[in-house]
């Protein structure tokens, strides 16, 4: 199991008495419907995954040899669109910095001048 004990909110167990029997059989009941959910989202995942192979072949045998280039060319835009949005939040981030660190020093400074009077 693992270091955290995590819980869903959506799996709740009643049980009727306060007993340690109770309280493991909740207990065991929950980390079963933990499991089948578990199980549940890999057959899930499986699914899809197979699908998507289905569609990658589909799409390679329908393109005869431009697949690769379809691939290289989305990839080379995703990263682009990935760089941007970094770039873009990084420059916000100095932007917000830059007026914290301005709004700080004219802050001080009015404080100053009040206290010099």
């Amino acid at each position: 199991m693992c270091k955290f004990k995590l819980k869903p909110n959506d799996i709740n167990v009643k049980i009727n008495g306060q007993k340690l029997q109770d309280k493991t059989t909740a207990i065991n009941a929950i980390g079963f419907r933990i499991n089948q959910e578990i199980k549940f989202l890999y057959c899930k995942k499986q699914n899809l995954n197979q699908r998507l192979y289905c569609l990658h072949l589909a799409g390679a045998h329908h393109c005869n040899g431009m697949w690769q280039h379809i691939q290289e060319y989305t990839e080379s835009h995703a990263a682009q669109h990935t760089t941007h949005n970094h770039n873009q939040a990084h420059s916000k981030q100095c932007t917000t910095d830059t007026h914290t660190h301005t709004h700080i020093h004219t802050h001080t400074h009015k404080i100053l001048q009040q206290h010099q009077s």
